[in-house]
């Protein structure tokens, strides 16, 4: 998309006015930084009151500044330009900054507030979310801030303690076949400290998986259930950047980013594929009954070249 039809379609899409306060706030700098050489020149050339000086500022720095600040403020929202046009041409929905993942679920708060994994304190940016049948898919990157740690004990569940985080993508999926919390995740230096938990560790007969992953169920029949044999040559030869968690009836993948991943980017589209499609493989090798599978991918094309 080019300067021209940027412009013209982000004031039909209400960009436009969003762009003010950045408008506002480089007229208000350039103002501050023309001040001196405005008043050293100025005085030589014959404006002698601070009234006229004053004058001069304004008149210069405004408008170099406002325009300043528009081209930085557009430039700054191509990305969500580019992830809203594609939001309206493939059926999606699209937030660049959600306030909620999902409003006015109650179910849906709940389960998040039972979640271990995802990250209630850190920044969201670019939510896309589209309904699959009787299933709604949300996909979202998460960034800074804060995540959580298998650490304490609540009366209903484990909660994490805070810790700092870097970047991740997060896919949310409504599953009809309700599950009892479970976590499915790498197994990393502190799961071999064996903390009391609501959600204590599952073994399996496969030492080879039990020493590169760790299960974690309030319910060890519906991980035995749910981590077939299947499952685990799947996560065995899969990166060790994915976390999984079964809440009732909400599924949530958490890829963890590598910094090579971060450097790297494309795009976030790209990102968010690469993740779905771990997602849909993962989907497939659990059995059907319990969790069946989606397609999300297909319906996620890439960004246009043009």
């Amino acid at each position: 998309m080019d300067t021209e039809s940027q412009y013209q379609w982000s004031k039909v899409k209400g960009f436009h006015a969003r762009l003010i306060p950045a408008m506002i706030l480089g007229a208000l700098i350039m103002s501050i930084v023309l001040s001196i050489p405005i008043a050293i020149f100025g005085f030589g050339l014959g404006l002698r009151s601070w009234q006229s000086l004053l004058t001069a500022i304004l008149a210069i720095g405004c408008p170099l500044g406002g325009l300043l600040g528009y081209l930085l403020g557009l430039l700054s929202t191509k990305s969500r330009l580019r992830f809203l046009k594609w939001a309206e041409a493939t059926g999606w929905s699209f937030e660049a900054k959600p306030k909620a993942i999902e409003p006015g679920r109650t179910s849906f708060a709940k389960n998040l507030q039972q979640s271990t994994i995802f990250w209630k304190h850190a920044k969201k940016r670019y939510l896309i979310y589209r309904q699959f049948d009787d299933r709604g898919v949300r996909i979202f990157w998460a960034h800074g801030a804060v995540h959580d740690n298998f650490l304490k004990q609540n009366e209903e569940y484990s909660v994490r303690a805070k810790t700092p985080s870097g970047d991740s993508i997060f896919v949310m999926i409504e599953n009809s076949k309700p599950c009892p919390p479970m976590n499915i995740h790498p197994r990393e230096f502190t799961d071999y400290f064996q903390l009391p938990s609501s959600r204590p560790e599952i073994s399996f007969e496969s030492e080879d998986f039990n020493a590169a992953w760790v299960v974690h169920a309030t319910d060890a029949k519906a991980a035995y259930g749910r981590v077939s044999q299947e499952v685990m040559e799947f996560l065995m030869n899969s990166p060790s950047l994915y976390l999984i968690e079964f809440v009732d009836d909400l599924l949530i993948i958490q890829h963890r980013m590598s910094l090579v991943e971060v450097r790297n980017i494309g795009s976030w589209l790209t990102m968010y594929r690469k993740t779905m499609k771990f997602v849909e493989d993962f989907m497939e090798v659990v059995p059907d009954d319990l969790l069946r599978p989606i397609e999300v991918v297909a319906h996620m094309p890439e960004f246009p070249t043009k």
